[in-house]
């Protein structure tokens, strides 16, 4: 836990010899953060998600306007960690405020669905998955190791010097001095403790440092993790034809999970991916121009929306985020957020999905419009096109991908027991 590593910094600057008027506070700093509170929503997520409720039924106004809860039609499920479960609770008193019936704001109670720890293979799939859990997460990674032997060594050996540190402190301990500022300035918007001993130029070798960490650890960095939301996207793709068909069981279903399950779900939709793989020693040009970025696609509350639109002809579209201005303007509202976004082209298809990544539209990989010779981009992608990028994905056996398989020699000292 990164509150763990918080108590073991006032012992490991317990004696430097360096005190300055900018180094005083040291002296006095206590971890404000508590080992109870460890993995529990924050007050600050608690309101992010509640906002996020309240920017949902402002898009799809038409569309929530014509919705009544109940636990049939809209289905809200969350993986059994409680702050998933919170941040899904959040989201829907900002979502239904006002259409409740409890207390002055009307407020509206849900039921948040889970699935058991090691069972979810759709929300909490890293810990549903024995291959990954026994490979990945514990695999020694090279690059980062290379990583902090060049650059973040010289950050500890710094920090060490300036403040005339005993015994000096080891590399690990930037990080913890890294993840304290982040904790600083999330909670309490400051900067004059930890962050003070990082410079700009630690700041950012931080950041590619985790940006490593995760890319290893739960995205293009590892094969698996590309198959470790098969599951999930199976289950929308499902959700979606039997929508279509008809014989939809929910009017909205609505998951809320962790940061690597958007990890996850990223990587096999190849969002944000580099043409290279994050390498320790890659030039500061090329680190600096990376598509995978944290603190960019991974921000508190990150969040995938899919956008279905049925559309029965180009003049004429109803989609659930429609609203009550005129048709050609709510057509242009609904087919293009920029003048130069192409609209979709309805000869063959009637459905299109889009996606939105952190609320914003953003074009899906592969679905590109082979036509375009301007350089539009493509949000909107036919439903059918979508369900043929993925289609190695869909139907996928997650069970068999994340199963151990016995080694040879074990096999063979098997059969010849056997035999005998």
């Amino acid at each position: 836990s990164d509150i763990i590593k918080f108590d073991e910094l006032p012992i490991l600057f317990g004696n430097f010899s360096q005190v300055s008027e900018e180094t005083l506070w040291i002296k006095s700093w206590k971890n404000p953060f508590k080992i109870s509170s460890a993995g529990l929503l924050s007050r600050d997520g608690e309101n992010e998600l509640y906002l996020m409720g309240k920017r949902s039924k402002s898009r799809y106004r038409t569309f929530w306007e014509n919705i009544t809860y109940a636990s049939n039609v809209v289905d809200f499920s969350s993986s059994s960690a409680s702050r998933a479960g919170q941040s899904g609770f959040a989201y829907a008193l900002g979502l239904f405020e006002g259409q409740g019936s409890l207390g002055k704001s009307s407020l509206q109670s849900v039921f948040m669905h889970t699935e058991p720890t090691g069972l979810d293979k759709e929300l909490a799939m890293k810990k549903a998955c024995p291959k990954w859990r026994s490979t990945i997460a514990r695999s020694t990674n090279h690059e980062m190791i290379t990583y902090i032997k060049e650059k973040i060594s010289p950050i500890a050996n710094r920090i060490t010097e300036k403040l005339g540190i005993t015994p000096p402190l080891k590399p690990i301990h930037v990080d913890h001095i890294h993840r304290a500022c982040g904790f600083e300035v999330a909670f309490f918007r400051n900067t004059t403790t930890w962050c003070s001993l990082l410079t700009d130029a630690d700041l950012l070798t931080m950041e590619y440092f985790n940006d490593m960490h995760h890319y290893y650890l739960y995205s293009y960095g590892n094969r698996l993790n590309s198959l470790m939301a098969c599951q999930l996207i199976t289950s929308f793709v499902r959700t979606v034809d039997n929508g279509l068909a008809g014989k939809a069981k929910f009017k909205s279903v609505l998951r809320f999970a962790h940061a690597e399950t958007i990890y996850f779900l990223m990587t096999l939709l190849n969002l944000n991916k580099d043409k290279h793989l994050l390498k320790a020693k890659d030039p500061q040009e090329k680190i600096a121009s990376r598509k995978f970025r944290s603190s960019l696609i991974q921000p508190f509350a990150a969040n995938i929306y899919f956008e279905i639109y049925k559309c029965s002809s180009l003049s004429s579209l109803t989609a659930i985020n429609d609203n009550k201005k005129s048709r050609h303007h709510k057509r242009r509202r609904l087919l293009s957020i920029e003048d130069d976004y192409n609209y979709p082209n309805n000869d063959n298809d009637e459905t299109f999905v889009q996606l939105l990544y952190n609320e914003q539209p953003t074009q899906i990989p592969g679905c590109e419009d082979d036509d375009n010779q301007n350089g539009h981009i493509q949000l909107f992608c036919p439903w059918s096109k979508f369900k043929k990028i993925l289609n190695k994905y869909i139907g996928c056996d997650l069970e068999g991908i994340c199963r151990i398989k016995k080694r040879a020699k074990s096999f063979i000292r098997e059969k010849h027991f056997h035999f005998n």
